[in-house]
């Protein structure tokens, strides 16, 4: 931030910025810090709220041409403090493809003093017309002592529990967040695992436990991108069980036993097998892709009870 600071001060501050990483990882909270540096650099001002930052938040599926037009609207409205002001774009992957072109010209010649931070998973998440305009901060996951440091500081929590949280975040502290807040994430991750178990026994389509697997789509469909991450962490936790026998690196550290007993009753090719499936489900599942969630779920499901590699 030192050298956004510099560059406020210098007159040579970028007038728009791409902030991207993994959801989680804080592109909010660094797109708020890198606003107040533009409006106050010497970090004079303590309120909370500077009323020259306007975030834009999703509020449908998408960010539409509508919405984009109020965004140019602010633009051209004088800031109310100072001489600059910051617009931050939140999800600005989610802008359809006709909103980014409507943007377009705001973002590479805005009005004087008008600074744009857009936050995004991937620059390629966004056009090159609109990515190419922007300076890119990409942000990567934090080291396992920066994680621990993150923990201790936002939380109360025993140095023993530290590991499994550092695990269960992979350098990503709105996953541990999550974790430790948010019960809706700890059922998803129990969904995982009772799917994994759930599916060991089964034959065939025409078993009936085959049953049990598949009304396990209801529970998914809540957030079927947030469970196929996590179960593709699990398929490899399991893995990695079957592979190194002592292995304490593990994603489910938290449920090691209960996974160990169930990483027995597969092979490591239909491990294997039910990973690549998985990852499928999330590349069908990606940002941009115009397919029915409930239909990937549904055909995953029922590739993973027909897929018998051994």
């Amino acid at each position: 931030m030192e050298a956004v600071r510099g560059a406020v001060k210098n007159g040579t501050l970028a007038h728009a910025h791409l902030i991207t990483g993994e959801e989680g990882i804080g592109k909010s909270a660094a797109s708020r810090e890198i606003a107040r540096l533009i409006l106050d650099p010497d970090g004079k001002d303590r309120r909370e709220n500077l009323v020259d930052i306007t975030e834009i938040h999703l509020k449908e599926k998408s960010i539409g041409v509508d919405e984009v037009r109020n965004i140019i609207s602010e633009s051209g409205i004088k800031p109310f403090e100072g001489d600059r002001k910051v617009i931050i774009i939140n999800d600005g992957e989610k802008m359809t493809v006709q909103a980014q072109n409507a943007l377009l010209k705001t973002v590479e010649e805005p009005p004087e003093g008008v600074y744009f931070i857009i936050t995004a998973l991937k620059r390629d998440d966004l056009l090159p017309t609109i990515s190419s305009r922007c300076q890119v901060v990409n942000l990567h996951p934090l080291t396992r002592e920066e994680m621990a440091q993150y923990l201790r500081k936002n939380y109360t929590v025993p140095e023993e529990r530290l590991p499994e949280l550092i695990n269960i975040s992979q350098g990503i502290p709105g996953r541990a967040d999550d974790f430790l807040n948010d019960e809706n994430d700890r059922n998803l991750r129990e969904s995982m695992i009772r799917l994994m178990e759930k599916l060991a026994p089964v034959k065939s389509l025409r078993d009936r436990n085959s049953v049990h697997v598949l009304s396990m789509n209801r529970i998914i469909k809540e957030d079927p991108r947030k469970f196929f991450q996590g179960l593709v962490v699990l398929i490899r936790d399991m893995a990695l069980i079957k592979s190194i026998r002592h292995y304490k690196n593990l994603i489910f550290l938290y449920n090691e036993e209960r996974i160990r007993e169930c990483a027995k009753r597969y092979s490591m090719t239909r491990l294997m097998s039910l990973l690549e499936i998985s990852r499928e489900a999330l590349s069908l599942l990606g940002q941009g892709k115009n397919i029915n969630t409930e239909t990937v779920t549904d055909y995953t499901l029922l590739r993973m009870l027909e897929d018998k590699p051994e």
